[in-house]
């Protein structure tokens, strides 16, 4: 339930040089985390294409519940050695797939 974000320029930039510097540095590896978790979310709907369907209006518990399971089947699937080149219906061309 938390969100970090990044400080505004203002932020930055309104700062004595030391800090000012703290400060971009915390956004550039805030950004690089970002990127991390957008592309483990491609890899799993690469790995689980219904996510892409999940709909809007659907109970916000069973949402959670089943993305924490499926999260639960793909670290699964890495563990083992599966490959996402043997799941039916995989196009490593899809540029959710997250494999580049």
């Amino acid at each position: 339930p938390y969100v970090l974000c990044p400080l505004t320029e203002p932020e930055v930039n309104g700062q004595p040089p030391a800090e000012k510097q703290r400060r971009w540095k915390f956004n550039k590896h805030l950004s690089s985390q970002h990127i991390a978790v957008e592309h483990a979310f491609g890899m799993l709907k690469g790995r689980f294409p219904s996510l892409r369907d999940l709909p809007p209006e659907q109970d916000i518990h069973d949402t959670y519940c089943t993305v924490e399971a499926l999260l639960v089947l793909h670290n699964l699937c890495i563990d083992l050695g599966h490959c996402q080149e043997l799941i039916p219906f995989f196009d490593s061309r899809d540029p959710d797939c997250g494999d580049e």
